[in-house]
């Protein structure tokens, strides 16, 4: 999750609009640099699973996260007697005056194409729950999801105050969705390309493997499974 975010906001990611291969690209390798500098001085905490993450942040083992705005709803629910200690703020960026801004996962809908009149109906729905300020407003109050319809921002009922981190909190997450680089494309291979990307990120940082010679090898092992090209 970190190394997504990471290459998001580098404007990069597994695959470019095209569908070509870009994971062994300059600016992925300048990421996954980063990234190993990071853990190699000790800056960076290695957890086991999602209990760990959450532990981390609860026992004060770390004190930022560079995740998803979908974390703000884990930390309520599981942090509740941290309410007015947690902040938000933009990430460190890769350049003076460069982006700071990323995204990582988020809930959708898919409808069916197998019926005509469903898939009309499907259509509809979609429309009603993601294209509604109000609807969107009200899972975001309810459920901490956090909207993607960019008119909701406009609305008074989303700027009013966070009750757990207070003041300017969704304003800067809706400042800082205006800024995300469209870097995320993805296929019908994407779990098989995912899979690749996660054993070279697991070998690079602690087997310490090479970081250039390893993406390398990392897009040709995609580009032979899934046919795809490797990105000049």
């Amino acid at each position: 999750n970190f190394w997504r975010c990471l290459l998001v906001e580098n404007n990069t990611y597994f695959l470019n609009k095209n569908g070509e291969i870009t994971i062994s690209s300059p600016k992925s390798i300048e990421t996954l640099s980063i990234m190993k500098r990071l853990k190699d001085e000790g800056i960076t905490l290695n957890t086991v699973n999602w209990d760990g993450q959450i532990s981390a942040s609860k026992n004060g083992t770390v004190a930022t996260q560079i995740i998803g705005c979908w974390w703000a709803g884990t930390i309520k629910d599981q942090m509740p007697e941290m309410k007015g200690k947690w902040k938000i703020m933009p990430m460190p960026a890769f350049t003076k005056d460069g982006v700071r801004a990323s995204s990582l996962g988020g809930s959708d809908l898919s409808v069916t194409a197998s019926d005509p009149i469903k898939q009309a109906a499907s259509v509809e729905f979609v429309r009603e729950s993601l294209m509604n300020t109000d609807n969107q407003l009200m899972m975001y109050e309810k459920y901490s999801l956090f909207p993607s319809y960019l008119p909701a921002y406009d609305d008074e009922r989303f700027n009013k105050s966070d009750y757990y981190f207070g003041d300017n909190f969704n304003q800067m997450l809706s400042s800082i969705t205006r800024e995300i680089p469209q870097a995320i494309y993805t296929s019908e291979n994407y779990s098989e390309i995912r899979n690749i990307a996660i054993s070279v990120l697991e070998d690079i940082l602690n087997n310490n493997k090479d970081i250039k010679t390893s993406l390398e090898q990392a897009a040709n092992q995609i580009s032979v499974a899934t046919g795809r090209k490797i990105a000049k």
